[in-house]
């Protein structure tokens, strides 16, 4: 006779999960750049390492917003206050389906092709860029899925 409510939070829960632990994915390699930015330890690689085709004063405040956005993004989904749209979700999955496979290519084409030296130099970036693409592609599912709970 009586529906229950539908419970966001527990629904919402894997997916909280995985945009904490993308987050943390990219957080750590952001942090290790300013650590050995401004004070190199021995036993991090060197700063350029960290650094792609951007200076570091430019890629290091756009790494950070990023991050915030990731961490703001998944409090919502945690707490379940995000409103899904089934045509956002659309959206963010094509688009993370297209930035995953560039980011994706990318690092093949950083390991099969390319001098392992410069590999070495890029291969941060582009972890960034792939983790970035997966955490964008579990907001999608999640919207997604939001999809069939409503009526």
């Amino acid at each position: 006779m009586f529906e229950q409510p539908i419970d966001r939070v527990s629904i919402a829960r894997p997916y909280a999960t995985a945009c904490w632990l993308l987050a943390f994915l990219f957080a750590v390699p952001v942090a290790a750049g300013a650590v050995q930015r401004w004070q190199p330890q021995p036993w991090l690689p060197r700063p350029e390492v960290f650094q792609g085709l951007a200076p570091f004063c430019l890629s290091f405040p756009v790494q950070s917003l990023t991050l915030a956005a990731m961490l703001l993004v998944a409090r919502r989904v945690q707490r379940g206050s995000l409103v899904a749209s089934a045509r956002l979700g659309g959206i963010l999955a094509w688009a993370a389906a297209f930035y995953l496979s560039i980011a994706l290519g990318r690092l093949a084409f950083g390991v099969g092709v390319l001098d392992p030296l410069f590999w070495h130099r890029i291969s941060v970036p582009a972890y960034l860029h792939a983790v970035f693409a997966a955490f964008v592609l579990t907001l999608a599912l999640f919207h997604r899925r939001e999809r069939d709970l409503e009526w």
